[in-house]
């Protein structure tokens, strides 16, 4: 499929060499996709259109998944919003973190930004996070962020953003239900590490 995807950027030349060469370097397909654009041009000599093309393909399958499951899912379980979280989080490679205020109903909305980071870590913004659980007038939230990689588990640092939401927005009234992290497909839940931290 890379083959025939590249033929589209690089009409008229054999794509095959290409791909060998490019999922030598990094990996895997997937290893492909995730590559920093940066990298694909000055590392892997593509050109900024081919580069483009390739970077394109994930936010595409993050839209497309997000999209089909928000048409067909209810957020009603943990188990529906950690899949969902892995759609939200598909495709990217650097961290980041979003809360989904909850409404008084019980139901999540969509998630929002409140930190954005570097493939090693996230800070989160406790104002912008402040002002969108307020402002969704949430009677609770979900904090969520990726880790880029295959590691779902939580960082010291993760269970200390945690506990330190946690126990903030506890004086304001407003509970943190749960903290997800997501790495690919795995997603863990951070609150059952709270009690050894």
């Amino acid at each position: 499929m890379l083959e025939l995807l590249l033929f589209y950027a690089i009409p008229r030349r054999d794509t095959n060499k290409l791909v060998h060469r490019l999922i030598r370097r990094y990996g895997s397909i997937s290893g492909v996709f995730d590559a920093d654009a940066d990298e694909l041009i000055h590392g892997a000599g593509l050109s900024e259109n081919t580069a483009a093309l390739i970077k394109l393909i994930p936010a595409l399958a993050r839209e497309y998944l997000l999209d089909r499951s928000s048409r067909t899912t209810a957020l009603d379980s943990f188990e529906k919003i950690g899949a969902y979280l892995c759609d939200y989080f598909t495709g990217l490679s650097r961290e980041l973190a979003v809360v989904l205020p909850i409404s008084a109903g019980g139901m999540p909305s969509s998630p929002e930004i409140v930190g954005e980071g570097s493939p090693d870590g996230c800070d989160i913004d406790m104002r912008k996070l402040a002002e969108c659980v307020i402002r969704a007038n949430a009677s609770s939230f979900i904090l969520a962020h990726n880790h880029p990689g295959t590691n779902a588990e939580p960082s010291d640092a993760d269970l200390a953003i945690t506990k330190l939401v946690r126990d903030t927005f506890a004086r304001l009234g407003i509970p943190l239900r749960e903290h997800f992290i997501v790495a690919g497909r795995i997603y863990t839940r951070c609150f059952s590490y709270l009690a050894d931290y």
